[in-house]
């Protein structure tokens, strides 16, 4: 699996601008001296891909042509289950961050969960540690088909999950109840998964 991802990468950064064209080029005046027109086409084609692809305009306009999905309409997302926010990658040199911080892309994602999650209030779950211990062990063993795994991924246990699970995971639900509820925004919490199935079937959810 690592090793298909360093491929993808390698093949990504060989064939996306500025590389993908820088490299056309390269290998048109690698042939010109032999075939002197095919040559010096391919190093024009390099050279004009880099520069329109180096205007903002035409970024612009690819990225129109690529998203067409109609904004998320707030009043819809007053069901939602959940949000989840995909990265789009961090900015490891940032000292006025103190370290690492988020990119631009994830930045603008993060914020606009934010405003969704403002229009859909917060739902704290506090189940039993050991509880959750045990669908953690029976999900990543027996439950490969389930909702939101990824086609062709092996789980296995993990030591820092079940770390997690075990003490981690506590200490931070005992600070959401402290500060949660101190937020502007509609809050419930659950105990148990019994309550939760409870809020399943009392607003008509179904799981996934």
């Amino acid at each position: 699996m690592a090793l298909m991802l360093w491929v993808k990468q390698a093949v990504k950064l060989l064939l996306l601008p500025p590389t993908g064209p820088l490299l056309l080029s390269l290998i048109g005046f690698a042939i010109a001296r032999r075939r002197r027109r095919t040559g010096w086409t391919l190093a024009l084609v390099g050279v004009a891909a880099l520069t329109l692809l180096s205007i903002p305009a035409v970024g612009a306009l690819l990225v129109r042509c690529l998203d067409r999905s109609p904004p998320l309409h707030l009043e819809d997302a007053s069901g939602a289950q959940a949000i989840v926010i995909f990265g789009g990658g961090t900015r490891r040199y940032a000292p006025e961050y103190g370290g690492v911080t988020l990119a631009t892309i994830t930045l603008d994602r993060v914020r606009y969960g934010a405003r969704i999650a403002r229009a859909t209030g917060i739902i704290l779950l506090g189940d039993n540690r050991y509880a959750n211990l045990r669908r953690y062990v029976l999900r990543t063993l027996f439950q490969r088909e389930r909702a939101g795994n990824l086609e062709g991924n092996k789980d296995t246990i993990k030591w820092f999950m079940v770390r997690w699970i075990l003490f981690v995971s506590q200490k931070s639900v005992r600070r959401y109840r402290q500060v949660l509820p101190t937020v502007n925004r509609p809050y419930l919490e659950l105990r148990n998964m019994l309550q939760l199935k409870r809020l399943y079937t009392a607003w008509g959810l179904t799981r996934g």
